[in-house]
This record gives structure tokens, C-alpha cells and sequence, in this order.
């Protein structure tokens, strides 16, 4: 059974260490956001919610995605405001609601899509991609833990505490995008040759 899902982007923070919006980063001919945003719908995405804050929403490009401004007053709280966000405001709006939820911060942009098919064919209520042993991103919520993350993350309570409480399951990728956070111009800059060199190397466009 093909597993149906909404990608989640978190791109709602201020970008601090950059010194520019992440969103907005050059990759190939299109920003970082849409890069994300296509590379998410080419896998099957039925829907796209981009969560932002209210000053970078007016300068995104346009998108097959959905903005969804999170609150200010929320945004302190970091990635699980617009998680939060996303999973009350855009599951209410969105068409119909997915298996599963795929959550891709933007600072991860050079993710191979096979990782994304990997981390849906897998089971489990919470599933986050490893390289080398080591935890990355994007991570996949079953639509079946939602209200439980929601209700659990109501009180000041994180992603990552929600993860210690509940069976999170793995899955190894030969991608070392989901381990390259693009925190830095120098950082962005390395990890798009890498993934350059990747693309060109399997014979992708």
C-alpha cells in the first residue's frame, strides 16, 4: 500500500549564523525552498506546508506549498512551534489528511530523494534517517502519534523529548545530506559541491 504524506518545511527562524535567510539560498537555478518543495512533490507529497515567520513569508517565491506564518509569540520555542503549527493550522487546512507526516527544516537541503522513499517504506510511528550512526533529518511522523506529539509538546516538552518517549525506528541512508546542516554561508557553500558532485555522479539532472 502506497503511503500517502505532507511534507512539513521549518523555515521559520531568523537565520542568526548565516546572516540571510536560509530559505533563500541559491541552489542551481531556484532557492533553497524551492529546491525542498520540488524535491518533495516529485516523491509523491499530496500536499506542502511551508512554515515561516511573518517576515520571510512576503519575500518566499512562488511555490507549490502552502505558507503557513507561525505566531511570533510561538516562534521562541524554535523547530516545534512550526511543528505544532503545521500538524494543528495546516492539518486543518489541507484537503485531506496524510499516513504520515514528512518534516524537512531547511537547513537540510541536500537530501537525495531515495532517502525520503527509505524513510516512508519504513515502519514505525517515528522514523528518523541515520549516516555513519548518526541521526539526521528529515524525519517522518505516522498520522497515528500526531495528537499523542501534540498533546505531549503542549507544555514545553520537544521534538526530541517526544522521541525518547516513544518507539523511534532508525533507518540507515547512504546519504550524507541528512547529517549536513547548513548553519553557516561556508557550511551551505561545501555541502552544495558535495551534493553537485553526488547528483553528477548518479547520473541525476
Amino acid at each position: 500500500m502506497t503511503v500517502t504524506f505532507v511534507t512539513v518545511v521549518l523555515a521559520a527562524g531568523d537565520s542568526t549564523r548565516m546572516g540571510t535567510p536560509k530559505a533563500l539560498l541559491p541552489i542551481d537555478d531556484r532557492t533553497a525552498i524551492e529546491h525542498i518543495v520540488a524535491i518533495a512533490t516529485s516523491a509523491g507529497s499530496r500536499d506542502v506546508l511551508v512554515c515561516t515567520s511573518a517576515s520571510l513569508a512576503s519575500e518566499l517565491p512562488e511555490m507549490v506549498a502552502r505558507v503557513l506564518v507561525v505566531p511570533e509569540h510561538e516562534r521562541s520555542r524554535g523547530p516545534i512551534a512550526s511543528i505544532r503549527h503545521a500538524l494543528t493550522v495546516g492539518a486543518s487546512a489541507i484537503d485531506e489528511v496524510p499516513d504520515a507526516w514528512l518534516v524537512w527544516p531547511v537547513d537540510h537541503p541536500f537530501v537525495d530523494p531515495a532517502t525520503l522513499h527509505a524513510l516512508l517504506d519504513a515502519h514505525g510511528p517515528c522514523r528518523t534517517p541515520t549516516y555513519d550512526g548518526r541521526g539526521g533529518h528529515p524525519i517522518v511522523i505516522s498520522e497515528d502519534v500526531r495528537e499523542r506529539l501534540l498533546e505531549f509538546t503542549s507544555s514545553g516538552a520537544t521534538l526530541r523529548d517526544f522521541f525518547a518517549a516513544e518507539n523511534r525506528i532508525e533507518v540507515a541512508v547512504e546519504d550524507p545530506g541528512v547529517r549536513q546542516n547548513c548553519d553557516t554561508f561556508t557550511a551551505f557553500t561545501a555541502y552544495s559541491e558535495a551534493y553537485r558532485r553526488r547528483q553528477e555522479g548518479s547520473g541525476s539532472d
